[in-house]
């Protein structure tokens, strides 16, 4: 099948989803004086939500996968980037602690078992992967200003 035949049923789903998507919406604003039909048309828009996300990852993942064994090279720096991330995340999981912070409600989460020591150390390990990416940007952005002052 040709790369052109491809496109043009990509433009063809895609222009299927948007119509869905107005109809979608169209239907929120028409039951949105009455609570019950609200409540199903809401969840008729998450749902379709969800299934637009799980498309969108899976095109994002199919592309760079097909971009990785096409192109020479890509591989190569595709694998790289796993490690390089692998290894940012596994740093973070080593600098986080499954104690329960204290705060305002944590007793509250606590007793209905949305807070356990688990997810308190999952939800640091992505603090602390967001902030250790956020620093590698900061220092390259910084880096990359001023290496053409000393390539002169």
């Amino acid at each position: 099948m040709s790369i052109n035949k491809i496109l043009k049923y990509l433009n063809i789903s895609l222009y299927v989803m948007f119509v869905i998507s107005i109809i979608l919406v169209f239907f929120v604003i028409k039951n949105s004086s009455e609570n019950a039909k609200l409540d199903g048309s809401l969840d008729t828009n998450f749902y379709w939500a969800y299934f637009l996300l799980i498309v969108g990852a899976f095109g994002i993942l199919a592309f760079s996968l097909y971009q990785a064994f096409t192109i020479k090279g890509d591989s190569k720096k595709m694998i790289i980037s796993i490690v390089g991330l692998a290894v940012i995340v596994l740093i973070a999981y080593l600098m986080s602690s499954d104690e329960i912070p204290q705060f305002f409600g944590t007793q509250a989460l606590i007793a209905d078992g949305t807070l356990t020591p688990k997810t308190a150390m999952l939800t640091d390990v992505g603090i602390y992967t967001t902030y250790i990416l956020a620093a590698i940007s900061v220092i390259t952005l910084v880096y990359t200003s001023l290496s053409r002052y000393w390539t002169k």
